[in-house]
């Protein structure tokens, strides 16, 4: 039987530590009202990252940045074609899906939740390599990360 990553709750009180993160800046920046749910897949995926650099273990890493380079391109894709079709309100949206649709082709070694997929995308938007507005790359040069 194939074991998944663990998912962990974000406590109330550690919701607040995310909360001035990067990607959190862009999504309220892109009109997002609720975000809980994207801290949550944030941390959780953050935690897998994190234990991946911690064990440094060469296949692991390497799927991990297969996997970081899949979602970027699919963010990128998506991106693109909303900006030329003036349609940036919805790309949150289409990279959830696109995300959903790629999830099952990610490296099986990393054992990912569908959770954890979207809070990789996360992990691109807080290490300033992507965004959710058209000027994202302005708000993540201006971000600070106290």
């Amino acid at each position: 039987m194939e074991q998944l990553q663990l998912v962990l709750e974000v406590e109330d009180d550690k919701a607040s530590a995310p909360g001035s993160a990067l990607f959190i800046r862009q999504m309220t920046e892109a009109g997002h009202v609720e975000v809980d749910s994207a801290k949550r897949q944030f941390v959780n995926a953050d935690l897998v990252a994190r234990e991946i650099a911690h064990k440094d273990v060469a296949a692991e890493v390497a799927a991990l940045s297969s996997a970081d380079a899949t979602l970027h391109g699919l963010w990128e894709m998506q991106f693109n074609e909303c900006a030329a079709e003036d349609a940036l309100r919805v790309l949150h949206t289409r990279v959830w899906r696109a995300v959903r649709n790629e999830h099952d082709k990610l490296p099986k070694s990393l054992r990912l939740e569908l959770v954890h997929s979207w809070g990789l995308v996360h992990r691109l938007v807080d290490n300033r390599k992507a965004g959710w507005v058209k000027h994202w790359r302005k708000i993540a040069a201006e971000h600070s990360d106290d």
